[in-house]
């Protein structure tokens, strides 16, 4: 059973009055729109839960992207039909085996290093130098040559992330010390990862209203204004944060009889 995600990043949703199409249409019109921009976005179909256990599900389809997850939604409402889309963080997954993975894989490349020096010493048997390789791994190994193979071992991880292979990374990131040094050195925030991630989220929130467009001038309808085309957005960066509340309406200044007075602008 899925249920909402944690990180909600952003949303956008309007109901079609009047309007009758099928969500697998839909879909796959979006599917074309999508792949004409050639992004490397990855689509595919998920299903949500409507409700808790033994509910049944909805199908959205799924664009991913680096780090975010669009999940969109065509369906039938009534007399209408109702588009929607919600942008999440991606959820970091198997934390365990990955970090598992790292350490046994950094002590696994750590032996052979000192296999290697050991051996070179060995060829060496006899002089100075040959005595100081086949200490130097006993010495060494585990000052200079573990914490050298696990710094490896995360710039491998953070070369995989930048190849479209993030799920290690993802994991890595919510170790404790072990997450901040893989950040800090190798996966720091950049302009540019900030700035493919709002191209990610223009895009795709452009496929969808072509796709609706075409669709509404197809059926006679009328276009989405242009605020009826704004998502409500929460905060971007590190995929933290609620959502961005909307501005206070200014107070009105009553008369006596409790209606409200008029006051110049500017004044």
């Amino acid at each position: 059973m899925r249920t909402i995600p944690d990180e909600v990043l952003a949303h956008w949703a309007h109901l079609y009055e009047g309007l009758n199409t099928s969500p697998q249409g839909f879909y796959a019109d979006l599917r074309m729109a999508i792949e004409r921009r050639r992004f490397g976005a990855e689509v595919s179909h998920v299903e949500w839960s409507e409700g808790g256990v033994l509910s049944p599900n909805r199908e959205y389809m799924r664009v991913t992207g680096d780090r975010q997850i669009f999940d969109v939604c065509a369906a039938p409402f009534g007399t209408g039909f109702f588009f929607s889309w919600w942008l999440t963080a991606k959820r970091p997954r198997h934390v365990l085996f990955y970090f598992l993975l790292w350490a046994g894989g950094s002590a696994l490349l750590a032996a052979v290093l000192a296999f290697v020096v050991g051996a070179f010493g060995q060829a060496l048997y006899g002089s100075a130098w040959g005595i100081l390789f086949q200490l130097l791994p006993l010495v060494a190994g585990p000052f200079v040559l573990l914490p050298l193979c696990g710094l490896i071992g995360l710039w491998l991880i953070a070369l995989a992330a930048r190849s479209g292979t993030d799920a290690p990374g993802l994991a890595i990131e919510t170790i404790p010390v072990l997450g901040w040094l893989y950040r800090r050195l190798f996966n720091p925030e950049t302009y540019y990862r900030l700035d493919t991630m709002q191209m990610f989220r223009t895009a795709v929130h452009g496929a969808v209203m072509e796709t609706i467009d075409q669709l509404t001038s197809a059926k006679g309808l009328r276009a989405l204004n242009a605020d009826e085309r704004k998502p409500v957005f929460r905060e971007l960066l590190h995929g933290g944060g609620g959502v961005t509340p909307a501005p206070a309406p200014p107070p009105v200044n009553m008369g006596p009889k409790g209606q409200p007075r008029a006051e110049l602008v500017g004044a």
